[in-house]
């Protein structure tokens, strides 16, 4: 696309300005947005405006919430000027502020200048910041956020209807009291409970600040740095609403159902097996009298018939009932489609494998037969040949379609052994890498499925037309 803009005409007019501004959307749609929260005080502002190295762009202060409504920083891609967006709650806001002039006016103490002023921080709900020129916020959307605490409800909850939708997250809490301040911990569970749910939350980082203080002595300051760092750590691995599983019950239910479907699998395999083995033991008992070759019946065992494609975890069921881990249930049911259809295909190919082998054993101990009938040269070989074979199957009857027996069973065995561990290391793999890590998430592509979705059912309805 920035071939694209490239090529477009200089020119001034709408088309042209259309054009460019939505590749700069299409870029801007590639940045992550990391969300800043803390109580009220703890330097959110502050850190943002060292981040991007902007010290007196946001307002700072030590006294009274300086932050009253949402604020994204980003970066400025039209021109090289400092913008400002004022979102408010509704188009009716405007008329409103006269009637409710009353209710939003704020009069600081102490201060003859600011009182009287008029505050519309309760009409509006978002202020964006666009930065020329900053090489971090052309990948990165930063949310300043009221810090929670706050006094007035409505900027207190204003960050839970944010971390849902932030990649990052940055909890910001006074080094201090970075391990008892209830604030940051209670935006960290929140944080955690969104990750992997649905939410676009993939990364949480504790960040400290006031770190140096009033302090001067470097050592001092690393070491007052290590202990706050070991009180986080060791606080985080005490929490049981953080570090608990949240996806226990779900866990218990497809463990439950693995097991069950397992044993489905496994218990007319058996059979199988069972069914195979009177099979071949009826001719190997008719071959060693007929010293015939030919130890498969007509019997149709059906060995594995349909018994993978019947296995299921009912994943449909269980989101039905799990709602908040739909995403990782319907990537349990892609997981379990795939395995069933290699299996499938494997079963197929081994099939063949295994059958062969009761000709392939037999030609081995015949092998020393045919090598003495090829010796046989002039009249009569032909005769020869024939009483030599025969001779040697009279001798090896005994033992040559019993071992037959033997080895199609062994490897029959090892085949059922084999598919019955793939398919159960693969679901529990795809379980655990789902259901029970603690770090990593499955993200959210609904939007690229929704595209590929349409795609196909554009091609799907090409083909049927006339």
């Amino acid at each position: 696309m920035s071939f694209v803009k490239k090529r477009l005409p200089a020119q001034d007019n709408k088309l042209s300005n259309f054009l460019k501004d939505t590749i700069d959307d299409l870029e801007t749609d590639k940045r992550e947005v990391v969300g800043v929260f803390g109580k009220t005080g703890s330097g959110k502002s502050f850190l943002i405006n060292a981040v991007i190295g902007e010290m007196n762009l946001l307002p700072t202060g030590s006294v009274c919430a300086c932050t009253s409504v949402m604020i994204e920083v980003k970066a400025n891609t039209q021109n090289k000027t400092y913008q400002a967006d004022i979102e408010f709650i509704t188009k009716e806001a405007e008329k409103l502020s006269t009637t409710l002039v009353g209710f939003t006016k704020v009069t600081r103490r102490n201060s003859k200048d600011e009182e009287g002023k008029r505050w519309y921080w309760p009409l509006v709900k978002c202020v964006t910041i666009k930065v020329p020129n900053n090489d971090l916020l052309r990948h990165v959307t930063l949310v300043d956020l009221p810090g929670n605490g706050d006094r007035n409800k409505s900027r207190d909850n204003m960050w839970k209807q944010v971390v849902g939708s932030c990649s990052t997250v940055w909890i910001v809490t006074d080094i201090d009291r970075a391990a008892a301040e209830k604030e940051a911990w209670q935006i960290l569970e929140s944080a955690s409970s969104l990750m992997g749910n649905g939410g676009e939350c993939q990364h949480i980082l504790f960040i400290c600040s006031k770190s140096d203080g009033s302090l001067n002595n470097r050592e001092a300051i690393l070491d007052r740095n290590m202990l706050a760092k070991t009180e986080v750590s060791k606080r985080f691995s005490e929490e049981k609403t953080i570090k608990a599983d949240k996806n226990t019950d779900v866990c218990t239910d497809l463990d439950k159902k693995m097991k069950d479907e397992l044993d489905k699998v496994r218990k007319p395999m058996e059979e199988a097996y069972k069914a195979f083995e009177k099979c071949l033991s009826e001719g190997v008992e008719r071959s060693k009298s007929s010293c015939e070759s030919d130890l498969i019946n007509e019997r149709k065992c059906g060995p594995f018939d349909d018994v993978i494609n019947k296995f299921s975890l009912d994943t449909e069921k269980l989101i039905g009932k799990y709602k908040d881990v739909e995403l990782q249930l319907i990537f349990l049911k892609t997981e379990e489609d795939k395995i069933k259809t290699e299996l499938n295909k494997i079963i197929r190919e081994r099939k063949k494998t295994i059958y062969n082998s009761l000709t392939e054993t037999i030609g081995i101990n015949m092998q020393e037969g045919y090598d003495q009938a090829a010796t046989f040269k002039g009249k009569d070989t032909l005769e020869n040949m024939r009483d030599t074979l025969e001779m040697h199957v009279r001798a090896a009857k005994n033992i040559m379609f019993k071992e037959a027996k033997k080895e199609l069973l062994k490897q029959l065995r090892d085949f059922m052994k084999e598919i019955l561990e793939k398919l159960k290391k693969t679901m529990q793999k795809s379980i655990e890498l789902s259901l029970k890590t603690d770090g990593d998430s499955i993200p959210d592509v609904a939007q690229q499925l929704k595209e590929v979705n349409d795609y196909y059912n554009d091609l799907k309805a090409q083909q049927q037309s006339p």
